[in-house]
């Protein structure tokens, strides 16, 4: 765990390094999610075949600098850590039982576009990819995933849960005068972390963040 941080942090400052001369902004980014798993079942009809689980909101952090690629566009790193999962809708289960927790160390790669002249007060959108290891699970295994449209229930075992996460993420901001902003963000994975024959499943995450430019402020 300590190596993999190491890694994100050499990483990081790697890419400040190399663009230091169109470095624009560097600070932190707390952000609150709102996760839950999408669950796809195989061999069925499309419009029958997706289910989601109940939402887990959670905290986390990153990291993030920022490095102007043209007049309206940034290119913006971030590094952190964030939780995933979802709260089971199983009654089944005890309160403190539903709450599923996967803890990742993420970084995150975005091209982003600003909106407007006013830089007082800027809108901007950005897409990117994100990818995540996962370092601590805090999830207990749920024996079986009753589809509520199919008589039998699927199949569904946590025992191969993928460590590593890729996904893509979109999202919109308003920036004030550069130094703060807010974000609404999305994020779903590409490659499912649970990935069977009859049932696949995704971590879906809606997430506001708030972005705080140290490297400005410092700066005056």
């Amino acid at each position: 765990m300590k190596f993999l941080l190491s890694c994100l942090v050499f990483t990081f400052l790697c890419y400040s390094q190399n663009a230091s001369a169109q470095l624009s902004a560097a600070g932190v980014q707390p952000k609150m999610n709102f996760a839950r798993h999408l669950n796809v079942v195989q061999n069925i009809p499309k419009r029958l075949a997706k289910s989601v689980e109940n939402r887990l909101a959670s905290p986390g952090i990153d990291l993030f600098a920022d490095f102007n690629i043209g007049e309206k566009w940034n290119f913006r790193v971030k590094a952190g850590v964030e939780t995933k999962g979802f709260v089971s809708n199983y009654f089944i289960y005890e309160l403190d039982e539903r709450a599923q927790k996967y803890h990742y160390v993420s970084t995150d790669l975005n091209v982003m576009r600003k909106w407007g002249e006013n830089t007082k007060l800027q809108p901007y959108s950005y897409i990117g990819l994100s990818t995540g290891y996962l370092f601590k699970m805090q999830a207990r295994v749920l024996a079986d995933y009753e589809a509520k449209w199919l008589d039998e229930g699927v199949s569904l075992t946590y025992d191969d849960y993928s460590k590593f996460n890729i996904g893509f993420i979109g999202g919109m901001g308003l920036s004030f005068d550069d130094v703060l902003w807010l974000e609404l963000e999305y994020n779903r994975d590409i490659l499912a972390p649970i990935n069977q024959a009859d049932l696949k499943v995704y971590n879906t995450v809606w997430s506001v963040n708030v972005g705080i430019n140290l490297l400005k402020l410092l700066q005056k």
